[in-house]
């Protein structure tokens, strides 16, 4: 049977509360230039942040966040259901997708 590989709202971090939450009560995983800020809660819900500060051009910023969510949604099924987490990209640069994969890899690691 095929695994769903989709990535509904229902698991989408919305509300600029619920990322402060995750920010500011949650543990930090580095690996490179992208943050994990988890946070145990009752369901699985993520979020995706790029720093317009580091990466100033809209173009840009949408190509990364774009790049995280197609790779967390491939890998959701690695991430435990009773976390909110927010992916943070802090870097000057445009990555390619294997540096963005390399590095989400390395997170969930962490992460377990």
């Amino acid at each position: 049977m095929a695994t769903d590989n989709t990535f509904p709202k229902s698991l989408r971090l919305a509300k600029n509360s619920e990322f402060r939450t995750v920010f500011f009560h949650g543990r930090r995983y580095i690996c490179d230039g992208i943050s994990i800020f988890a946070l145990k809660q009752k369901e699985k819900k993520i979020g995706i942040s790029v720093s317009s500060k580091k990466l100033r051009k809209a173009v840009d910023r949408n190509r990364v966040k774009r790049i995280l969510r197609e790779i967390v949604r491939k890998k959701k099924n690695l991430i435990p259901d009773n976390l909110h987490l927010v992916f943070l990209y802090n870097k000057k640069e445009v990555p390619t997708y294997a540096k963005i994969h390399k590095d989400v890899k390395c997170l969930f690691q962490k992460l377990q």
